[in-house]
């Protein structure tokens, strides 16, 4: 597979990813030639742009207007098929900032396996216990670890996303270190395309191999369902680890934010 192909996967399983959050009744899913996903009045939850595809005729104004009354989220994920194709200039003449890591170890990548040829799994924690989220009760821990672990925040609740679980393309996995759950992750599938998400170990527990095994038992059953091809956008602290699992970094994140006065 080409280089092309990769990046084509990797945005596809980004959209499909924020996408998914519109599945809980509580985030309003924009489409159009911007995209986003925003909580409905009164409601909590992730609110980005990760879709852009402006014509010459659009009014980047317009948009910014919106961004400043509050429709639009001020936060833009500017994905490789972005158009048009300076868009992230042109963003940033408007008043748009984001952070541009001069360290390699500080840069977030979208990343891409080749399932196919993945013949050997990296050894991992034979303490670290994986089991897959089956009722609400493993999906409430799940949720909490990942609120703790990698958001900071209670961005998501058990009570509206629990509807995930019972989707046949979304797994959840909880890694267990002697009965005490500590790590996560989750696949959402599409056909033989996946991607690997919300990878997450709490804090007092890291380093000990929980990420890795909880991300080995997860790829180990998109293996067995014929997956060809697993993405993910990585975070600076686990780059590392998604190398040594065989994932390739394609492109830098870009991530830019308009900073309102005021606000």
């Amino acid at each position: 597979m080409d280089e092309q192909y990769y990046i084509n996967c990797i945005v596809k399983g980004i959209e499909r990813y924020f996408r998914i959050f519109a599945q809980s009744g509580i985030i309003y899913n924009h489409m159009g030639s911007i995209e986003w996903i925003k909580p409905i009045q009164g409601e909590v939850g992730p609110s980005i742009v990760y879709g852009v595809k402006l014509g010459a005729d659009e009014d980047i104004d317009i948009i910014l207007k919106g961004i400043k009354d509050g429709i639009i989220p001020s936060f833009w994920y500017v994905l490789p098929n972005a158009t048009p194709n300076n868009i992230v200039d042109i963003l940033k003449e408007k008043g748009f900032v984001g952070e541009i890591p001069t360290n390699p170890e500080e840069k977030e990548y979208g990343m891409a396996l080749d399932l196919q040829t993945t013949n050997k799994w990296i050894d991992t924690n034979l303490s670290i216990e994986v089991k897959r989220v089956k009722d609400f009760s493993d999906f409430q821990c799940w949720i909490d670890i990942v609120n703790s672990a990698l958001h900071g925040w209670k961005m998501i609740d058990a009570e509206h996303y629990f509807t995930w679980v019972s989707q046949n393309n979304i797994a959840f996995y909880i890694g267990y270190l002697n009965g005490v759950p500590i790590s996560t992750a989750a696949t959402i599938t599409d056909q033989d395309n996946a991607s690997l998400e919300f990878v997450s170990t709490l804090e007092e527990y890291r380093r000990q191999g929980a990420g890795t095994a909880v991300c080995v038992e997860a790829l180990k059953q998109l293996k067995e369902q014929d997956v060809k091809t697993v993405i993910l956008g990585s975070s600076p602290e686990a780059t590392s680890m998604y190398k040594r699992l065989g994932f390739v970094p394609y492109f830098e994140k870009v991530l830019l934010a308009l900073r309102i006065k005021g606000a």
